[in-house]
């Protein structure tokens, strides 16, 4: 259930962001700096916040808005993708290389990523949402290498491209995998382009204690002063994060461009000519405010709209509704929003029956290897037919044969898959085949357990049911699988 007051607030923080676009795109046009250019802009904005699996961060998607938001004031056309896992990111980075592809020879293009990521053997990789990092090579699979973004940009061969990474901070590896590094490596440019780090290589940024971090909020303000080179405002950012961060973080650029470019075109102010107007100057009167139009209004709700509408955050399109109950895209996001909710509760169901089924097993695992205190005494009794010992349980069940495989993992996703069991003399052996993946393993059995043994360092362990179906636990109870004859 969403809670109207947390929505309310989400809704207003992003309405300024938006609103705050809007009054700076009028004020450049009222003082003749509107940024005109030729060619065409394109941007990807990407922030990731809402990490589960590792340490979740404050400010990303709300650093990934305002970055966003003043882009769009600044003459380009924006794909916005808010707390995306690996094929959200996949999807928005072929979204975004194909406009720029289309775009021409002389658009300009930009990504921008705010969110964990790391670095190993000199390559640097974007956390997404849900990945799951064990090794090395997880990366390679879970996250998305930086380096790819950029060939995607590379390939529309356009005059300038822009790569911007605050995603600097702390290494949420740290302690369970060698090989991966907080901060990023540096990254060789090609030719026309620009990469801008949040830290210099190797060094870790800070998420920041205000609504956005210290780099993304330097980056937002030096890029909307008129008439300054991009070169120009990188450094105008690396002072002013060195000073908010006590020298702390330093930001980094690595650049191969081969012309001008300014975010704002206009007329820069000269050596010579006076920071600020001379004390004799009279005071700068405020505009008069003009009423805002009905054509602004839809503009503007066109732009929420188009910021919003591919996130996968229910709460993004309940600060829509609240800000826009009547809005023209209010019946849409109000499916979106119901289907986000029903998901995520789906989810949640599946969860909590999972764990209930873990909890179970345990359970019945427990009671069943326990040592028994004070076990009755076993009375002699005359053997018949029909009374079977364990062992002649067992042969009537007949274990082997082919199963199939129910299970949750350490980290609580679910899998299936198919095993076969065999025997040889007292020894079973267990094949299984999960997905892509085949494993090997042996076990006996005692009274009505299985145990096998299939190469880590916790067995399997299997409670024999009356029915033929084995439960069993493995990785010292973190992971639980069934195994239903078929």
């Amino acid at each position: 259930m969403l809670v109207p007051g947390a929505a309310g607030f989400y809704g207003w923080m992003l309405v300024r962001y938006f609103m705050a676009m809007v009054l700076a795109v009028g004020l450049l046009v009222l003082t003749g700096l509107t940024p005109v250019v030729a060619q065409q802009r394109i941007a990807l904005v990407v922030g990731n916040s809402d990490y589960k699996l590792i340490s979740a961060l404050d400010n990303p998607k709300k650093d990934a808005a305002l970055m966003a938001a003043t882009l769009e004031g600044l003459g380009f056309e924006v794909v916005l993708a808010i707390d995306v896992d690996i094929r959200g990111m996949a999807r928005a980075v072929r979204k975004f290389g194909a406009r720029l592809r289309a775009a021409g020879d002389d658009a300009v293009g930009l990504f921008y990523y705010a969110g964990h990521g790391v670095s190993a053997r000199g390559a640097n990789y974007l956390i997404p949402l849900g990945a799951e990092i064990e090794t090395e090579s997880d990366l390679e699979i879970e996250a998305t290498s930086a380096s790819s973004i950029l060939a995607q940009m590379v390939d529309a061969r356009n005059a300038l491209n822009l790569v911007i990474l605050d995603a600097c901070r702390n290494n949420p590896y740290k302690g369970k995998v060698r090989s991966i590094s907080g901060g990023l490596a540096r990254i060789t440019t090609a030719s026309g382009a620009l990469i801008a780090f949040s830290a210099a290589p190797g060094q870790v940024a800070v998420d920041g204690d205000g609504e956005n971090s210290p780099y993304t909020q330097a980056l937002v303000k030096s890029m909307q002063i008129p008439g300054i080179p991009i070169e120009k405002v990188f450094k105008k950012v690396r002072v002013s994060v060195e000073e908010n961060t006590g020298g702390k973080q330093s930001p980094w650029e690595e650049s191969s461009l081969r012309g001008d470019f300014y975010f704002v075109p206009g007329q820069q102010t000269t050596n010579n000519a006076p920071a600020l107007p001379p004390q004799s100057a009279p005071p700068l009167q405020p505009l008069p405010q003009a009423p805002v139009s009905a054509t602004t209004k839809a503009e503007t709700e066109a732009l929420f709209w188009k910021s919003v509408k591919d996130s996968g955050d229910p709460q993004v399109f309940a600060a829509y509704l609240e800000t826009y109950p009547d809005g023209t895209f209010a019946a849409l996001a109000k499916v979106l929003m119901d289907n986000l909710i029903r998901k995520k509760q789906q989810a949640a169901e599946k969860a909590k029956a999972a764990k209930q089924a873990q909890e179970a097993i345990e359970a019945q695992r427990s009671a069943t290897l326990a040592p028994q205190q004070n076990p009755p005494a076993i009375m002699p009794m005359k053997p018949r037919r029909n009374n079977l010992t364990p062992p002649q349980i067992q042969g009537r069940l007949n274990l082997t044969g082919n199963y199939n495989v129910e299970g949750r993992n350490i980290r609580g996703k679910l899998y299936s898959g198919k095993a076969k069991i065999s025997k040889t003399g007292d020894t079973y052996r267990v094949e299984w085949k999960i997905g892509y993946n085949s494993h090997v393993g042996t076990g006996t059995v005692h009274g009505s357990v299985l145990t096998v043994d299939w190469g880590a360092n916790e067995p399997a362990i299997y409670q024999i049911m009356s029915n033929g179906q084995l439960i069993g636990t493995w990785a010292g109870g973190k992971g639980a699988e069934n195994l239903t004859p078929q």
